[in-house]
């Protein structure tokens, strides 16, 4: 586990997509936890009442969670879909790199480690995105809203705080365009480690012994190979 730390310390790349993930994450995990309470805010504004009807509520949470879960089923598997509804396009918008994010992720780690590299940034990635965000954006909007507890209070204070996610993915996207320098690079150090005992280069950790009979097999059959030469 050591080593494997190690070595992602070392992939810029792997590095800056998952700070690029979790700031996707963070943003994605705020806008579903606050908006419906946004639109509920929102809805007590257009009626003029601070106490939202319940049943109201409901409809509000059950439509909103039907675009999310429509927009990220779209946004992962197709990621082509165009959304004539500024909201739905947002949230398929921000799903568009959770799979490209995990081929980079594949393309510039050495197969032996994929696994745990797959692991740490899940775990990274939520716990400083979708599991955090709710608790700080909820923290920033009371501290704006102060003790007032009217809808237009409630909603203009939650309005200011959900700035910070739209902040948080400029991040995202300098943490995607830094790693564009480093993928090239990256992805060659991991071919290089995945032949380099078959080329005969010696590599300091368990990546040569998980691949040292594969690389034995390979020299016997070519010696064999020269011994006995197809006619």
């Amino acid at each position: 586990m050591l080593e494997d730390l190690k070595y992602f310390a070392k992939v810029r790349t792997y590095q800056l997509t998952t700070l690029g993930f979790t700031s996707v994450v963070f943003c994605t995990g705020s806008a579903s936890w606050w908006t419906p309470q946004m639109m509920t805010f929102a809805y007590g504004i257009q009626n003029n009442v601070d106490d939202v009807p319940k049943d109201e509520v409901t409809h509000i949470s059950v439509t909103f969670g039907i675009i999310t879960c429509c927009a990220g089923i779209i946004g992962i598997i197709t990621g082509s879909t165009i959304a004539q509804i500024f909201m739905f396009l947002a949230v398929t918008s921000m799903c568009f790199n959770f799979a490209v994010n995990m081929d980079i992720l594949m393309y510039v780690i050495v197969p032996n480690r994929r696994a745990t590299a797959t692991a740490i940034q899940s775990l990274f990635s939520h716990l400083f995105g979708d599991a955090s965000s709710p608790y700080i954006i909820g923290f920033i909007s009371d501290s704006i809203r102060g003790d007032r507890t009217t809808s237009l209070a409630r909603y203009y204070a939650l309005q200011y705080a959900m700035f910070l996610p739209n902040a948080v993915l400029i991040i995202s996207i300098g943490c995607y365009l830094w790693a564009t320098f480093y993928v090239v690079n990256d992805h060659h150090r991991a071919k290089e480690d995945m032949h380099a005992i078959i080329l005969g280069v010696s590599v300091e950790d368990e990546w040569s012994s998980d691949v040292e009979t594969l690389a034995s097999n390979v020299r016997r059959t070519l010696s064999d190979t020269a011994d006995n030469p197809i006619e």
